[in-house]
């Protein structure tokens, strides 16, 4: 009986030989048929022998992940780039070519501006014209430059610093915003719609020189995205004339005015930084600019508004996601928190173990951007919530103390299903864009408000905040107490609302039992 060989972690013994038995990622199983592991013989009796083939094994899976995300990531950051962008980059040879085309661009332009009036001509009127036709030579090496480095700055492609003596400095808005999103601290999301705004823009007007733009080309931008579809499906692909011709043609809405403010934000924010922080334009052509509003029927704007839920239906959501969710998950929760608190959808979604925090002789729920991945509506936002006594009843408190015991980072645990429909219990993650509830905010919808009858136009998880707010209403809870505890400027005076806040627990504890009332029916 052969002797059995010392256990290797990824491997199965066969006879006297180790074999492969590595689990495949999920993300690339497909390029090995849809396998849920690595097998075949290793050809090897030796333990370290295996166990560094294993190893390597593992490396190679790590990178197949890695290009695989990598390869996802660009091609969704490459819709970002107009129709010329996208021909361009095809000929420089894809993403992976970009850094060493601009190094090789660069070379050359230093070594014209080397090169100038080096070769003295006997005529000067030659000497003159071989120095202009140089100039020009580089100049145009100068702009590939910029144009391949506009394309790297949309696929996130990290460069390194240009030559000095070089001047690649801002001429028009592609290479404002270039400077614009490397100085803001934005999410990838919010990142990715500037640059489709501006994307849009070069659409219709080219990248216009700065000292060339005027105040009527926002109007023009305006004008057409009146006519625009929103980005779904090939109308993302599509260049701004191609997709409004497409549009009209087959009878497709536009997008909302909410919307087209935000294509016109964008613009007004590149020529403010312009002027503001770059100093490249003397004086902002945007400036003052507002969009016009589509004249609605009040029919129709009260059907658009989010509208709130009545006490009965807060109390249909709050009974049905109690008993229906495991109240180990977010699920059963985050209704309730936001329904007694009037917190956002993703304030809550972040919470962290310790954001629960004993302030005096208060246990309270903290509002915060201190953890890199918590972020904040704006400054008014960071507060501090007493927890109210119906919370408290419900054992949201024992929660919070299961999950510190548990040693947990985020308050919340969230059900995962991954593609071989196996279902773990895990901590609340970020999407690519940085926020907690996006897969939440749509099972709400989905698995709360749909099986509830809850569909009316106007209505979502945010309702519920909206909710609340109506609720601390018929509570006549003083205006400042409820705008520190939602988190809210309202009509409140802006350096007026700056103080406050802390100091007022016991205040804001007992509005908010006294809203607790109105909340369900």
């Amino acid at each position: 009986m052969s002797q059995s060989l010392p256990k290797v972690a990824g491997t199965q013994q066969r006879g006297t030989t180790y074999h492969f038995n590595v689990p495949i990622p999920v993300e690339i199983r497909p390029l090995y048929g849809d396998k849920a592991a690595f097998r075949g013989t290793m050809k090897t009796a030796d333990p370290k022998v295996a166990e560094a083939k294993v190893r390597r094994q593992r490396t190679i899976f790590d990178q197949q992940v890695a290009d695989k995300v990598r390869k996802e990531d660009l091609k969704r950051l490459q819709d970002l780039l107009t129709g010329d962008q996208r021909a361009a980059l095809e000929a420089i040879g894809g993403a992976e070519e970009l850094a060493p085309h601009i190094a090789e661009l660069r070379k050359m332009a230093a070594f014209l501006t080397a090169g100038m009036g080096a070769e003295e001509a006997e005529d000067p009127i030659q000497q003159r014209a071989q120095l202009a036709s140089d100039r020009a030579y580089r100049d145009s090496v100068v702009t590939e430059v910029r144009g391949a480095k506009r394309i790297a700055s949309a696929l996130n492609v990290k460069l390194p610093d240009p030559v000095k003596g070089i001047d690649e400095g801002v001429m028009g808005l592609q290479d404002v915003a270039e400077r614009f999103l490397d100085g803001k601290a934005y999410t990838l999301k919010n990142r990715e719609k500037v640059l489709y705004t501006l994307r849009r823009w070069t659409e219709l007007h080219g990248d216009i020189a700065l000292d060339k733009i005027k105040r009527e080309h926002l109007n023009q931008f305006d004008e057409a995205l009146k006519s625009l579809p929103p980005a779904l499906g090939e109308h993302r692909r599509l260049s701004i004339h191609d997709s409004i011709r497409k549009a009209r043609k087959d009878n497709k809405d536009p997008i909302s005015h909410k919307s087209r403010e935000t294509y016109i934000f964008h613009m007004k924010a590149l020529t403010a930084y312009a002027v503001d922080t770059l100093g490249v334009m003397s004086a902002d052509p945007f400036v003052g600019y507002k969009t016009s509003k589509p004249k609605v029927r009040a029919s129709e704007r009260k059907k658009l508004s989010r509208r709130p839920y009545s006490p009965e239906q807060i109390s249909k959501i709050i009974n049905y996601t109690r008993t229906t969710f495991d109240r180990e998950t977010c699920d059963h929760w985050i209704p309730l928190v936001a329904a007694y608190t009037g917190a956002r959808q993703e304030e809550i979604g972040q919470l962290l173990v310790e954001d629960v925090v004993m302030v005096g002789n208060h246990q309270c729920i903290r509002i915060t951007d201190l953890d890199p991945e918590q972020k904040v509506k704006n400054y008014h936002s960071l507060r501090t919530i007493p927890i109210p006594d119906v919370l408290v009843r419900t054992g949201f408190l024992e929660h919070v103390e299961e999950r510190r015991k548990a040693g947990g980072r985020m308050l919340w645990l969230e059900n995962y299903t991954n593609k071989r429909k196996r279902t773990t219990l895990q901590e609340v993650k970020t999407d690519e864009y940085g926020r907690f509830m996006t897969n939440y905010g749509q099972r709400f919808e989905r698995k709360v408000r749909e099986p509830l009858g809850l569909t009316e136009d106007g209505m979502t998880f945010h309702s519920l905040r909206h909710s609340w707010a109506d609720a601390a209403r018929r509570a006549k809870i003083d205006p400042e107490i409820r705008r520190m505890i939602a988190g809210r400027l309202e009509d409140a005076d802006p350096t007026e609302a700056e103080y406050g806040g802390d100091d007022l627990l016991a205040e804001k504890l007992e509005a908010l039992n006294a809203v607790a009332e109105f909340v369900a029916a």
